[in-house]
């Protein structure tokens, strides 16, 4: 995202040059230094770029970091997540799209850490294979009470 503010602010330079063309390069083909005035403002044009570049450089790095910093943070929060730690939480600041996808990853998290509770509880109460029957049934089958699925086993 760094290179669209060089590659934003190139065409101007170019024009510049195009505009000026009989100014200072076409004494060039001639064998002779371009007037002083052509000279003046084309490093006159050069700095006035370099520092639109520069500004437009930093903002491209700001913008990039608003962006990037929310989504490095919810990759590290699905890390844990995905290591068991179900408390974590991301925190959500913005309504946009990535706020939507934060809390996205707080309703899985907290999704997993009831069905864990749920898994922990059941395998307490009942036979470990039945257990692992029903905690890896993928939801497609005809829906049926917890008791009649049990007495199934």
């Amino acid at each position: 995202m760094r290179w669209t503010a060089a590659a934003a602010s190139l065409p101007f330079l170019l024009i510049f040059v195009i505009s000026k063309w009989d100014d200072l390069a076409v004494p060039l083909f001639h064998g002779r230094p371009p007037s002083a005035h052509s000279l003046y403002d084309l490093f006159g044009y050069l700095l006035f770029w370099s520092i639109s570049l520069f500004v437009g450089l930093h903002l491209a790095k700001i913008l990039a970091d608003a962006l990037l910093e929310p989504l490095k943070d919810m990759m590290v929060k699905v890390s844990l997540i995905e290591k068991g730690e179900f408390k974590v939480r991301v925190n959500v600041v913005s309504h946009d799209e990535i706020g939507a996808l934060g809390d996205a990853v707080n309703r899985m998290a907290e999704g997993l850490a009831k069905r864990e509770q749920l898994e922990k509880a059941f395998r307490r109460y009942h036979d470990k294979s039945v257990a692992e029957k029903i905690m890896s049934s993928s939801g497609d089958e005809e829906p049926t009470s917890l008791p009649s699925a049990c007495r199934r086993w």
